[in-house]
Parts: C-alpha cells; sequence; structure tokens
C-alpha cells in the first residue's frame, strides 16, 4: 500500500514481485528509478487484459443496478 501513495496511473510493485517465473508470465514488470525498489505494471499478458476487461465491466454492471 506505501507504494500507492508514489503514483496515480501506475500500479508498482515491489522490485522482489519480479522474481516470480508465474507473475513474469502473465505481465511485463519494468523497474523504475523512484521510489527505490520499486517497479511498474507495463502491461498484462494475453489472456489477462480482456478478462480483467469483462471483470470490471460486470463490477460497472452491478453498481448501476
Amino acid at each position: 500500500m506505501a507504494l500507492s501513495q508514489h503514483s496515480r496511473n501506475l500500479l508498482l510493485v515491489e522490485r522482489r514481485i519480479n522474481d516470480d517465473p508465474l507473475i513474469r508470465q502473465r505481465a511485463r514488470i519494468r523497474p523504475i528509478a523512484s521510489p527505490e525498489g520499486a517497479c511498474c505494471v507495463e502491461r498484462l499478458m494475453e489472456p489477462y487484459p480482456s478478462m480483467l476487461e469483462r471483470q470490471l465491466a460486470r463490477m460497472h454492471e452491478s453498481n448501476k443496478a
């Protein structure tokens, strides 16, 4: 949660997250200069972007009801 204070539009994670091979299969993560020890999720690998879009759409629809 502490990393969320550093960016409003990037998903920041601890650098050690990128050491997990499963995460590297599912997302492209790149190191950033600041804050120290952080990386950002550059993009999700397929099929995760479309899965996320569907989930967000369902959440949006359920909030309308």
